[in-house]
């Protein structure tokens, strides 16, 4: 799978998705993809989730108008500036035999709007 996907809108709006996260600007993290350190942060980063979780202030990430991250679990969907957090621990239900129990959630991106639609199903 490619460690980015990007979707330009009939909007003109850009819509990027990660496994974990972003630090770098989109477009510097596109032509860097062979350095260590940016996929690192695409495959397992939680910084800048944890850092908001925390009360922390994070920036947007630049150069993308949307972009759809998972890898770390929160209880519902989360923006945190233009970076929409999805993953509600849906594997929980699913993998472990525990008393988390998770949820499904997506984003309904429709080609000429600017924001998405944040669905979470409930399990």
């Amino acid at each position: 799978l490619p460690l980015m996907i990007e979707v330009e809108l009939d909007s003109g709006h850009r819509a990027g998705v990660v496994h974990a996260e972003l630090w770098h600007p989109w477009d510097i993290a596109k032509s860097n993809l062979d350095n260590a350190g940016v996929r690192e942060r695409l495959i397992w980063g939680r910084t800048k989730i944890q850092q908001f979780l925390r009360g922390g202030l994070v920036s947007e990430t630049q150069d993308i108008d949307m972009l759809f991250c998972g890898h770390s679990v929160v209880n519902t969907p989360t923006k945190v500036g233009n970076q929409y957090y999805l993953d509600t621990g849906a594997v929980f239900d699913s993998l472990y035999d525990s008393d988390v129990k998770g949820a499904f959630s997506f984003a309904i991106i429709k080609p000429n709007l600017t924001k998405p639609e944040i669905v979470k199903c409930l399990t």
